[in-house]
């Protein structure tokens, strides 16, 4: 239970990074902007 769990967190933690790294060159709002657009697309999937 606890490895399953450090393992979804440290995947969560990667995933953070990997976004952070695409997102770092744009401003706040262009970021929200994709956030926005990713979940519109995900909502209709």
């Amino acid at each position: 239970m606890e490895l399953s769990s450090k393992a979804v967190h440290e995947r969560s933690l990667s995933r953070k990074n990997r976004n952070k790294k695409y997102l770092t060159p744009l401003s706040q709002k262009s970021s929200e902007d994709i956030w926005r657009i990713l979940l519109q697309i995900n909502i209709r999937f």
